[in-house]
């Protein structure tokens, strides 16, 4: 069961693209499909009338692979009637309207995992639905957050990877439909020692081996850490990549 705050006006439907997540949502009612276009039904006007379901879809501008999904996700749901309206954003405004105060339809994001489970696995938990967590789609399902507080807790590694595999199993019955992951190519430059490659992917907070060990060359010209990764699509499952 979502909770009651999820059901008033709006469900929160997920999609999760690779390490992108689109979060849409749909108001709950009867739908009928007039003139290609799908619309809501009203009770008392059925079925002349109705209002056209339509959502806004945010997508970073500079991130192409995110954009890219964005237009996508828009161009099938016009096939059914469906019409999205792609808001192209800076890091800056959208961020906040996400994270912060949850004013939006639907959007599009990168969202990095951990080398373990957790981190993708966590993000569900309902205590992380505030402003400022992890949890951006609102996502509220009692039976997964007992779930997680036990994965979390176990001290045995199997009894870990079965609670985990149970949680994806109960998240493929709701509204999480995970699309894609991608795989990145890692490119370093020789001048920095010890950088420790990752299950969980390209340098970030999680690649905690780099971060604490990885020191530069002793020549000034060379201490300028770049990184280049490209992405490419690996598994249809975002916990494959853990």
């Amino acid at each position: 069961m979502i909770s009651e705050r999820y059901y008033l006006g709006a469900i929160k439907k997920i999609l999760t693209i690779s390490l992108l997540v689109i979060v849409i949502s749909t108001i709950l009612g009867s739908f009928v499909l007039r003139d290609d276009h799908l619309y809501i039904a009203h009770a008392e006007t059925w079925p002349s009338k109705g209002v056209r379901l339509s959502f806004e879809m945010l997508s970073l501008s500079w991130f192409s692979l995110s954009d890219k999904a964005a237009e996508v996700v828009a161009e099938q749901l016009k096939k059914v009637g469906i019409e999205v309206k792609i808001v192209k954003l800076e890091s800056s405004a959208m961020y906040p309207r996400i994270m912060n105060t949850f004013d939006f339809d639907s959007f599009a994001l990168a969202v990095s995992q951990n080398p373990d489970p957790t981190g993708m696995i966590n993000a569900f938990h309902s205590r992380n639905a505030i402003p400022g967590g992890s949890n951006y789609w609102g996502y509220n399902n009692s039976y997964t957050d007992e779930l997680i507080d036990r994965m979390l807790t176990t001290n045995s590694l199997e009894e870990a990877r079965r609670l985990a595999w149970i949680i994806q199993e109960n998240l493929s019955k709701g509204p999480f439909i995970p699309l894609y992951i991608s795989i990145n190519t890692q490119v370093i430059r020789a001048e920095w020692k010890n950088y420790t490659l990752m299950p969980g992917g390209i340098l970030e907070a999680y690649n905690r081996w780099s971060i604490l060990y990885m020191y530069k060359s002793d020549k000034p010209e060379e201490n300028v850490f770049k990184i280049a990764f490209p992405s490419d699509i690996l598994t249809l499952n975002p916990f494959m990549a853990t």
